[in-house]
């Protein structure tokens, strides 16, 4: 038989490297080697799929890639289409702002709000899905009102989650704007993290962030942005927590915050990194970034934030984003992505917290989480609860060595499949 298989995968990983290189314009025009139709377009297909098409496009407009005409059309349609969608995020944005604005309340934003042209210079480079903004804490409860005659409405929380819960026990709320033909919708964050269970490992000080916010240069309404230690450290956490190593443009992200932000001080980075108890997430998004864009992030903040061989192996095992964006590991699942989120804790101290806030959270979380009342109804809840908790993690325990021997028998019929008789 002839080989099947592997000559696929061989081209993928062919495939993405050159992505790789194409996206941080490490080739000059006439440089980038002669590439088979073929290869063009499983590099299309990786770029699509993992969100970086307008990138792709770019780069191929500057290099004068001969790449056929038909995929160069695929890319420069994706690359007006983010850019008639985010001309929109941007015109609604400038009214939340100036509605914001003039109730006297600071604004900072943040991941594609502020990447979009802080980073990219060009809005239709970097895709949206929504509008991401932090607010204080204690002025959240203003901004529905606020953006009420604008057409925003307030969405429920996460599924299962009563909408007062998220409000105490979360880090953001959504409101949802529809239009004629599509919609537009706002994360308002009060929080750089949203799952409640983060707030037991990490120890992030809001008033510490608010206090080197900066005001970004705008003939809009004004605006603020994190200090550039506090956006890299972002962009790590919302890199691993919220995507799983699971999104090549939260990578892309950092590789530009990186570039992009001369003034980054890394003494600092790993300060506030440490005071905030991310120094894992920070290791990691850094790390895994630099793998895949050869970015110029010094050894020694590596080697200072690394977590030791065991925290490197546990991830390593659940996920690999050169395995996971290449589609030839698949993407955590939603109860495996829990393991990733204690693998990430900072410390011990921090998983102890956490643990003890799963097994035997409080009576008011409680109460918050199912909408109970009695005090009977809370009591049995509590003796519940440490079960429940036990049952999901060993279900998702169950789930990744399952996945783990799914690829291992995937793995060796697609060798058996290459042999050649």
């Amino acid at each position: 038989r002839k080989p099947f298989i592997m000559p696929s995968m061989t081209d993928r990983r062919a495939a993405w490297e050159h992505l790789l290189r194409l996206l941080t314009m490490a080739w000059e025009p006439g440089e980038l080697p002669p590439l088979s139709p073929m290869a063009w377009s499983e590099i299309v297909q990786l770029a699509q799929a993992n969100g970086v098409a307008p990138l792709l496009y770019a780069a191929v407009q500057r290099t004068r890639a001969p790449i056929p005409p038909r995929l160069h059309q695929a890319l420069q349609d994706r690359y007006y289409q983010v850019g008639v969608a985010n001309a929109l995020h941007l015109q609604e944005l400038s009214q939340v702002l100036a509605a914001l604005s003039a109730a006297g309340m600071p604004v900072v934003l943040l991941k594609g709000a502020l990447l979009a042209e802080a980073l990219y210079g060009n809005p239709a480079l970097r895709p949206m899905a929504d509008l991401d903004l932090l607010v204080p804490r204690d002025r959240i409860a203003e901004v529905p009102p606020l953006l009420e005659p604008l057409g925003y409405r307030l969405q429920p929380g996460p599924a299962g989650h009563p909408f007062a819960f998220s409000i105490r026990y979360g880090g953001e709320i959504a409101l949802i704007k529809a239009l004629p033909l599509t919609a537009v919708a706002l994360d308002i964050h009060w929080n750089l993290v949203a799952f409640w269970w983060t707030h037991y490992t990490a120890r992030l000080d809001l008033e510490a962030l608010w206090r080197e916010v900066r005001p970004i240069p705008s003939q809009g309404p004004p605006a603020l942005q994190l200090c550039p230690e506090d956006t890299l450290i972002h962009l790590c956490l919302h890199a691993g927590l919220s995507h799983s190593y699971a999104s090549l443009l939260n990578f892309v992200d950092i590789d530009r915050c990186i570039a992009a932000y001369t003034d980054l001080d890394w003494d600092r980075f790993l300060q506030r990194a440490g005071a905030f108890q991310v120094r894992t997430p920070g290791y990691f998004g850094l790390r895994f970034t630099r793998d895949l864009f050869h970015t110029a992030i010094p050894d020694r903040v590596l080697a200072d934030l690394d977590p030791g061989a065991a925290r490197q192996w546990v991830v390593g095992r659940l996920t690999h984003p050169r395995s996971v964006l290449q589609g030839i590991k698949p993407p955590l699942s939603h109860r495996s992505r829990y393991l990733l989120h204690l693998a990430l804790t900072d410390r011990l101290s921090g998983l102890l917290r956490l643990v003890r806030g799963l097994l035997w959270p409080p009576a008011d979380w409680l109460a918050a989480r199912y909408a109970l009342s009695r005090p009977a109804a809370i009591r049995l809840a509590r003796l519940r609860y440490p079960f429940k908790v036990m049952g999901m993690a060993l279900a998702a325990l169950g789930h990744l060595v399952a996945a783990r021997i799914g690829i291992a028998l995937q793995t060796t019929r697609d060798t058996k499949d290459t042999k050649v008789f």
